[in-house]
């Protein structure tokens, strides 16, 4: 799979305009994800933000859980739980969480 790779974030511009971002680099800009005024709104569009910048963690806890079912026991076990800490940090990332 071919994709940037690295930790993705959002960089907020002065306009509320909110970008994913890796190495220095803009994955989507507010023109692709959508941008619009208004409090309840901007939410969703950061919520949006969130959840698209959070794409690559979500991929290597998939990943990690394909490990480890397809694994056999005592090895599954050291997989299963590296699958759940991918997991915990690609759910708190998109909730906008410290995992």
């Amino acid at each position: 799979m071919d994709y940037t790779r690295g930790e993705w974030g959002i960089e907020e511009d002065n306009l509320g305009c909110k970008n994913i971002v890796a190495k220095n680099q803009t994955i989507f800009s507010c023109e692709k994800i959508g941008y619009t005024t208004g409090l309840s709104i901007e939410r969703q569009d950061r919520a949006n933000a969130l959840l698209i910048a959070s794409a690559p963690n979500m991929y290597d806890a998939l990943k990690a859980w394909d490990n480890y079912a397809s694994a056999n026991y005592p090895k599954n076990m050291t997989l299963k739980r590296i699958a759940w800490e991918l997991t915990e940090k690609a759910i708190a990332k998109a909730e906008g969480r410290k995992p």
